[in-house]
């Protein structure tokens, strides 16, 4: 739990730098984000319902960096679940004009249960729909391969602010 309370802290305070007041390049810089995401877990034998939100940075030239925390869990019990944390390169095909933005991500994390943290890597990829220079729905695939080899792939569904 502890592992936690600092991953907690690092987003915390991250979200305290100052936003950029240019609106039009809001697309580039400091984002934040909400999402669920059905999905699977260890060969689609477990189904899961994750929900969860992160924090993003992104460079003019479209280079990335975020971090993102969530619960997963079975959707018949959500709270027998487990936090999951990662830290995230990503890169944004961006334009000022453009409204549909796709990216691809990878990082490293883990997921956190009362006893143990456990490593993960993970990669994905989706697109940004921008409905004006503050706001976007996201929908993004992402797999995450835990310890052992055992995947946990989700279909997120959000929206960026």
């Amino acid at each position: 739990m502890e592992r936690f309370a600092g991953f907690l802290a690092l987003s915390l305070t991250l979200l305290s730098i100052p936003i950029d007041a240019n609106a039009e390049s809001r697309r580039e810089g400091r984002h934040a984000y909400l999402f669920v995401a059905p999905g699977v877990l260890a060969a689609g034998n477990f189904v899961t319902l994750e929900g969860g939100g992160g924090f993003e940075w992104i460079s003019e030239r479209g280079l990335g960096i975020g971090v993102d925390g969530s619960w997963m869990s079975s959707p018949e019990c959500f709270p027998c679940g487990f936090m999951t944390g990662s830290l995230d390169a990503s890169y944004h095909f961006v334009g000022r004009a453009r409204k549909l933005a796709p990216f691809v991500l990878g990082g490293v994390g883990c997921a956190f249960t009362f006893e143990d943290a456990v490593p993960a890597v993970s990669f994905g990829g989706g697109f940004d729909y921008w409905f004006d220079n503050r706001r976007s729905f996201r929908l993004e695939v992402r797999d995450r391969v835990y310890g052992e080899g055992v995947h946990s792939l989700g279909l997120r569904l959000g929206i960026v602010f």
